[in-house]
């Protein structure tokens, strides 16, 4: 129903484990306790989703965590925006993209939003029919305010992020709005109230 809707004319944001889950692979883990490889039903995009790109995850669990710095470059038809900017984001536990032989991802109907500093994909976006798609490694809907906060009751999110990364994707949370709204509005999310609300802000 996903890929059928998505073909119809609708879209898919898939975050972390979404990004995993929208691929054609899924490499997680490879070779460790929490490993979880294969093909993916939804497929989007002939993409490998290899992860954790940073060490230390553990589910239920902050060890993980990181904020990269990724550099984000939108098609110019669709952006808004003035150029390609660097801004840190929450990650843990995400991947990067890849060919589905492991090489290196040079795909012309993949578009490449946002990279580590690696230079690897960390941000992609593609057409699928009459729908799009965009696949984060990154968590680009987490602010530092909101990470701050205590998790709520069946939330699996713990309270206890690193002071470094919550004062990381702080600083630089204007940059990850604007990242935020370019996504949802690749998606086809209507954004004027939210744009007016921050532009007041």
């Amino acid at each position: 129903r996903i890929r059928s809707f998505v073909e119809c004319g609708g879209a898919y944001l898939g975050l972390c484990a979404g990004g995993y889950y929208g691929s054609s692979l899924c490499e997680f883990d490879l070779g460790g306790s929490a490993e979880v490889c294969g093909e993916r039903e939804l497929a989007f995009a002939r993409v490998k989703a290899k992860g954790p790109v940073f060490p230390g995850f553990k589910y239920d669990s902050e060890a993980g965590a990181r904020a990269p710095q990724i550099l984000v470059s939108f098609p110019r038809k669709e952006s808004t925006t003035p150029g390609p900017f660097r801004t840190r984001v929450y990650f843990n536990g995400g991947c990067t993209f890849q060919a589905l032989d492991g090489s290196s991802l040079d795909d012309p109907d993949v578009e490449i939003i946002g990279r580590y500093e690696s230079g690897d994909p960390a941000i992609i976006s593609c057409q699928v029919k009459q729908g799009r798609i965009v696949l984060c490694g990154v968590h680009p809907e987490y602010s530092g305010k909101f990470l701050r906060q205590p998790p709520r009751e069946g939330e699996r999110r713990k309270n206890n992020t690193p002071e470094d990364v919550l004062q990381a994707v702080e600083n630089d949370d204007n940059k990850r709005v604007i990242l935020l709204s370019q996504v949802l509005t690749m998606c086809g999310v209507q954004l004027r109230d939210f744009e007016k609300r921050n532009n007041n802000s």
